[in-house]
């Protein structure tokens, strides 16, 4: 399969993969809830230089036609994104809470596999406490909260006002640290992306609360909402990124006491706020090629 963009058949759609080039060790990043693939664009430009890039929107996002509905869904789409690309044991990277979901499929599918790495993720916490923010986060209160702020499923009549709503969600990202992207440019571009029209003009954007919903059920499986007890099983190289101004810590004493008795493991601390893609992309790629180079380089360190 060349490069471009092209569509992979899962159950209840398509999904929008993007090859962005590359020649080396395959790499396949994964976008966070609320996000879609353009937030990794300038990641994956200077990763092409040493390796084979892949990104997709993950399904009730962006250009997928896939939505989700269960949270087991989304391994399981990564697992069919690597088999239709006929990807050669990637790197998974997951940002955010898809460092969980590139977990699971690094734990139940490791010949798959060539090593993870978690950009800003949830899942260097105790199992306990990731599923407790997620808990807090599939409230009815804490969804409607989180709707209004990123406008997930918003609606409008027409072009002119998914103009405007794109307008306004640009005005907002330029004072919110959690918006969409650092500058206005880049949130309109993650925004357009995510609206859906049908045929008179009416539209909706997602994700959806319905897709929050879905994807912050927790049916209490050792690999739905994965923590570190997780990644202290998994035998692969893993790449831990840490913000110092992120959205989630560095797990802590024990999650650095995990990372010094692992040799297949390193923690790399990149100071940025949760932006990272648009600020400094060039660390958050040289922190990814770490963990390609031990992928190429077994029993040695991240």
């Amino acid at each position: 399969m060349g490069t471009g963009e092209s569509r992979v058949a899962v159950p209840g759609g398509e999904l929008v993969v993007v090859d962005h080039g590359g020649s080396g060790p395959d790499v396949l990043l994964v976008h966070s809830m609320a996000h879609s693939l353009p937030v990794w664009d300038g990641v994956a430009a200077r990763l092409t230089q040493d390796a084979r890039v892949v990104s997709f929107d993950l399904r009730g996002h962006g250009r997928s036609s896939a939505e989700a509905t269960d949270i087991d869904q989304i391994p399981d789409d990564i697992v069919a994104v690597i088999d239709a690309l006929g990807l050669d044991r990637p790197v998974l990277v997951g940002h955010d809470v898809s460092g969980g979901f590139t977990a699971a499929v690094a734990a139940t599918h490791p010949e798959k596999i060539g090593a993870l790495v978690l950009l800003d993720s949830p899942t260097v916490e105790p199992q306990a406490a990731v599923r407790e923010t997620v808990a807090m986060v599939g409230t009815d209160e804490v969804r409607a909260l989180i709707a209004d702020r990123f406008g997930l499923g918003h609606t409008g009549p027409d072009a002119a006002s998914a103009d405007a709503f794109v307008e306004e969600y640009a005005r907002r990202s330029s004072t919110d640290l959690l918006g969409a992207a650092a500058e206005a440019e880049a949130t309109r571009v993650l925004m357009r992306r995510g609206i859906r029209s049908d045929a008179d003009g009416s539209w909706i954007f997602r994700p959806t609360t319905d897709t929050l919903r879905a994807l912050t059920h927790d049916p209490g499986t050792p690999t739905a909402h994965p923590g570190r007890e997780l990644l202290a099983d998994l035998e692969m190289p893993v790449g831990i990124v840490v913000l110092t101004r992120g959205r989630h810590g560095s797990g802590g004493e024990a999650m650095s006491d995990l990372v010094q008795s692992r040799p297949t493991m390193r923690m790399v601390t990149i100071d940025s706020d949760p932006q990272v893609q648009y600020t400094d992309p060039d660390a958050v790629a040289a922190a990814i090629l770490e963990t390609v180079r031990a992928a190429d380089r077994p029993g040695q360190a991240a």
